[in-house]
């Protein structure tokens, strides 16, 4: 006998729902966390990469290896952060239904000729992996 899924009660579901909006915050704000980062890492490697003070060849191939790979890393929390925004976005709408707020569930979608920002985020990593690869494409194979 299949037993009845039992209803949460409001208390419950309000505490879930301010727990959900607190996950949402940390995840937007990790987002922003996540770019500061993959700079600085970044300018780091990309001076070693053009040679902006006394770096060696081995060096520079390195650098630019590092660029490739620390791009898809970087990119990897950036999508990942993104589906738990996502996630978390589904659960307040949920709630919101059980409770009566609007908070989430009649949030404005991004309109043109803004972009949406994962749209703007899932067009900068390509880029960026393009660019080390020209780089050291370019290094192996004088033109």
């Amino acid at each position: 006998m299949a037993e009845k899924v039992k209803q949460p009660s409001i208390e419950s579901a309000q505490k879930e729902y301010s727990e959900v909006n607190e996950n949402f915050r940390h995840f937007s704000s990790l987002r922003f966390a996540i770019f500061t980062v993959y700079f600085a890492v970044e300018a780091v490697l990309f001076s070693a990469a053009f040679k902006i003070g006394e770096f060696d060849s081995t060096a520079v191939i390195y650098a630019k290896i590092g660029g490739l790979l620390i791009t898809l890393v970087f990119w990897g929390y950036q999508e990942r952060t993104v589906r738990l925004i996502a996630h978390f976005m589904k659960v307040a709408a949920k709630l919101e239904g059980q409770l009566g707020y609007t908070q989430i569930s009649t949030r404005p979608p991004a309109k043109f000729p803004v972009p949406d920002i994962n749209t703007i985020t899932r067009l900068f990593f390509p880029i960026m992996i393009v660019f080390w690869i020209y780089t050291l494409v370019t290094q192996m194979i004088p033109f």
